[in-house]
């Protein structure tokens, strides 16, 4: 530690005091309250111009209040773009403006769920139209009382997963629940459902088919596979018993039937774990959905038989003209 530098500014810009110079870090710093002189430090913020222009872009959803028009950014200048000169006040202004809005019940919660829906989204890869429409579905239900007194977190991967849901995009909870360990994946289902009411949320249930997929990549499973449990999806679609199902449970089970039939066997533990649920719910799932196939196959059977009954004994029938093949003798042949 040594005198300040000379050419420097020589008393802080927080309490006046006398500046000192650390040799290891280069930096200026003040002697009586700690602050570090930014003044010497080159200034990679952008110019004027690009505040100007910056301002000049349509407000985004990812800001947390927009609604407050004065929020001081690390930048001295004006609305204009020029530099403002007392920065001793400036700073004080600053403090007092990040004061007030950390003070607003309102806007700290969304300030803080804005850090979550990012950090989720982040970890999932999620493209930026699911977190701009999370954070509209989060102020929404801030604003209508829905989610005062809930766990933040949780309400941000509920958010995350209405917004995924409506955008077409695969997201459970509990992916989320993998990947931030803040967020348990039963609550974000019940807040999901919380927000989906109190909001009159509606939009097409996701599919099973459309996890199939990633389920199949994270399990090593081949095309072949995959292309089989789709047709099994495609077979179990209507079925009453399994229409309140999870569709990601669904596509497991599938999976799981798929890759016997193909002589890809695959432990169930690995497929539950690729699907984010239990080996438990792969052999329920699975169980129910062999007994709805074969409900499907004897109906099949059945169908096929009355078609033989009514195109002839045989069942082969020209698929042209839809009559049955009469059987002649060679005698009749020749007459």
């Amino acid at each position: 530690m040594s005198a300040m530098r000379s050419g420097s500014p020589s008393l802080c810009k927080e309490c006046r005091g006398e500046l000192g110079f650390d040799p290891e870090t280069g930096e200026n710093f003040c002697m009586s309250c700690g602050v570090v002189d930014t003044s010497t430090i080159e200034n990679i913020g952008a110019p004027p111009e690009a505040v100007i222009s910056a301002r000049a872009q349509p407000e985004s959803h990812l800001a947390y209040d927009l609604q407050l028009h004065t929020l001081i950014g690390g930048q001295n200048v004006d609305a204009s773009g020029h530099k403002v000169g007392d920065d001793l006040g400036f700073n004080q202004l600053r403090r007092l403006n990040n004061m007030t809005i950390s003070r607003n019940s309102k806007t700290s919660n969304q300030l803080k769920a804005s850090f979550e829906i990012a950090r989720i989204t982040d970890a999932l890869k999620l493209p930026a139209s699911v977190r701009i429409q999370a954070e509209e579905t989060y102020r929404r239900g801030l604003n209508a009382g829905i989610i005062s007194g809930r766990s933040i977190s949780n309400m941000a991967a509920a958010s995350v997963m209405i917004s995924a849901s409506s955008s077409g995009v695969p997201c459970s909870s509990d992916e989320i629940e993998r990947c931030i360990e803040a967020v348990s994946g039963r609550t974000a289902r019940r807040y999901y459902k919380l927000l989906i009411r109190g909001l009159n949320i509606e939009f097409d249930r996701t599919t099973p088919s459309r996890h199939v997929p990633g389920i199949a990549g994270r399990a090593g499973l081949s095309t072949k596979v995959e292309r089989r449990a789709l047709e099994i999806l495609a077979v179990v679609r209507d079925s009453p018993g399994l229409v309140d199902k999870r569709p990601v449970s669904l596509a497991g089970a599938a999976l799981y039937l798929a890759s016997m039939e193909e002589g890809e066997r695959v432990n169930q533990l690995k497929l539950a774990y690729a699907a984010g649920i239990t080996p438990i719910t792969i052999r329920k799932r699975s169980t129910e959905m062999q007994e709805v196939l074969k409900s499907a196959k004897d109906a099949r059977s059945f169908l096929d038989e009355l078609r033989r009954e009514e195109h002839g004994e045989d069942g082969r029938f020209d698929r042209n003209s839809g009559a049955p093949f009469q059987h002649t003798t060679d005698l009749e042949q020749s007459v």
